[in-house]
């Protein structure tokens, strides 16, 4: 993410390179790839915190990272929010859905009460992310002025209590707990029709305590016993957000964190010259849906460089990129996330209702099902006489100037997270390199599923409009 703003420009315009290139590196390096599925790049190479010193901590970066609603476009240039997940929009959709069968089989006053709990549930579970969010902040404020460690429980306990907002988050919990129950009493009927039980055992699954699990929101070392942490203790741990731990629906990595870490498998190294032309396209994979006019090269400079920077870039003969991997780490949320209900026949016979999730914009259209990540990325660039501006200096981490190649960007102008190895500039003679580090992850796209069978029903429903006309 870009911190100053500084003026970019593109000194290698001349250049026939697009996102397409680094599109068919992704491609190339991922393999084939199922039925209706797709890679979506990020125009925004985020850096993504993952180590064995923390493990726990790393899975929920994975579940922060790999959660998210996708736009139906080829290119994502969203950042991450917790609003904004796919978890919680698939919450929505099973809402919806039963909502619908609801209105059929129960009578108006108690379609009123579930309405009014469901209001009263957001509006509580609203104010636990209010005071969560304001407790976190204060804590880690009083933790690095105490040297108290950020997962001590029983300090944190005392201070929220007497400081913080303990007493008031405890309250709206035990409220949350009582409102979902009520909730669950008033939806308990049975039903008896397939599809109308196929939607009301897949919201069961879905609300189910099962479903999900508390995530450390720190790394595990912070923690008095991080070092113990396990699968079966943070399911054990009481339910409902907090700042210590972030209560998620769960999603799983299938890699193990050891191969996450470690494996090189993807790894390339191309050279890039100022007529090389990507052979894949993303217009035409993905049927040429959405805009994907974004600039792959980006240099940010002050205004006083800009001159010198782009003449000595104009003379590049070409350019070395690599990485140690490039691969998919496939996401499982099966303890929640039934995709087979979308082909239910009571929302396929309804599709207007549900135009929010499946329409030609819609946030369930497209679902993430694996995120891509590289790590240990690297460009050399070379030129046909030597570098002579000071690179080292103003594209350091402290200092101003900033490069962007693909959505991944270097330099003082980027953040970066607290655990992410400083990025090295090397000046030598006619070469220019910039790099990530080897243990440094970035987040660079998705493979998502396209929802065919909902996208189709649309489709027909628009050509049926159309005919009206014709």
């Amino acid at each position: 993410m870009r911190l100053f703003g500084l003026p970019e420009i593109n000194p290698l315009e001349h250049y026939k390179t697009t996102m397409d290139l680094f599109y068919q590196f992704a491609k190339e390096q991922i393999g084939n790839l199922q039925a209706s599925q797709y890679i979506q790049l990020k125009t925004v190479a985020d850096p993504f915190d993952v180590s064995l010193k923390y493990k726990y901590y790393s899975y929920y970066n994975y579940l922060l990272r790999s959660d998210t609603i996708l736009e139906p476009n080829p290119l994502n240039d969203q950042f991450v929010t917790s609003d904004r997940t796919f978890s919680v929009e698939f919450g929505r959709f099973l809402d919806t859905a039963v909502s619908l069968i609801e209105k059929k089989e129960l009578d108006p006053a108690t379609i009123q009460k579930i309405n009014d709990k469901s209001i009263l549930r957001d509006n509580i579970r609203k104010r636990i992310k209010e005071l969560v969010r304001e407790d976190s902040a204060d804590w880690r404020d009083y933790c690095e002025n105490r040297g108290i460690p950020f997962g001590d429980s029983t300090a944190y306990t005392q201070w929220t209590n007497s400081y913080g907002n303990g007493n008031e988050i405890s309250q709206k919990q035990k409220d949350l707990r009582a409102t979902e129950g009520d909730l669950a009493l008033l939806r308990s009927k049975e039903y008896a029709d397939p599809d109308s039980k196929e939607i009301k055992t897949t919201y069961d699954q879905y609300v189910s305590v099962a479903s999900r699990i508390r995530y450390p929101t720190r790394p595990d070392t912070e923690y008095p016993n991080g070092s113990s942490f396990s699968w079966p203790y943070l399911a054990g741990l009481p339910s409902g957000d907090g700042p210590l731990f972030a209560d998620r629906s769960v999603v799983f990595p299938q890699m193990s964190m050891d191969d996450i870490v470690s494996t090189g498998a993807g790894s390339f190294s191309v050279n890039v010259t100022s007529s090389t032309k990507a052979t894949s396209s993303m217009s035409n994979d993905w049927s040429a849906n959405g805009s994907i006019s974004y600039g792959w090269f980006g240099v940010s400079a002050s205004a006083s460089s800009q001159t010198q920077i782009k003449e000595e870039f104009s003379k590049t003969t070409g350019f070395d990129i690599s990485c140690q991997a490039l691969y998919a780490i496939p996401l499982d949320a099966s303890n929640w996330f039934k995709p087979e209900i979308f082909k239910n026949g009571i929302i396929v016979k309804n599709g207007k209702i549900f135009e929010r999730f499946f329409g030609p914009q819609g946030s369930l259209l497209y679902y993430p099902r694996s995120l891509i990540v590289m790590r240990g990325f690297k460009i050399k660039f070379k030129s046909s006489q030597n570098w002579t501006h000071d690179y080292v200096h103003d594209f350091s981490s402290r200092g101003s100037g900033s490069i962007r190649v693909f959505g991944i960007g270097l330099g003082g102008g980027y953040s970066k997270h607290e655990h992410q190895e400083e990025h090295k500039i090397e000046q030598n003679g006619d070469e220019l390199t910039f790099s990530d580090g080897d243990n440094t992850f970035r987040v660079v796209g998705y493979i998502c599923q396209k929802n065919q069978p909902l996208h189709d029903l649309f489709d027909q429903d628009l050509l049926a409009k159309l005919a009206k006309f014709a």
